[in-house]
């Protein structure tokens, strides 16, 4: 994930390598990147770079595992569907 501020912009960058393997071989592969541009609107403590980070990237990412499960559908593979994921957990 790319985050970059410029005033009051928020420019986020996410993107999914996605790779599946049968026993040795690699069967399929994806790279999807996605983008989208946020604007602070008004006065507010909101740390842009935190917000980029965590709910930029919480909102890009149901589009980039809605694309991957309808490129496989499309593609006749069957249906490739990742799990939600939490940006605001903290890693382990």
């Amino acid at each position: 994930m790319n985050v970059q501020v410029k005033d009051k912009t928020i420019f986020v960058t996410e993107t999914l390598f996605f790779t599946q393997k049968h026993v040795e071989s690699i069967e399929v592969t994806a790279n999807i990147k996605m983008a989208d541009i946020f604007e602070k609107v008004g006065d507010s403590t909101l740390n842009l770079e935190e917000f980029g980070k965590v709910n930029g990237a919480a909102i890009i990412f149901p589009y980039i595992r809605e694309h991957l499960t309808n490129l496989s559908a499309k593609a006749g593979i069957g249906l490739i569907i990742l799990p939600p994921f939490n940006f605001t957990r903290k890693a382990d």
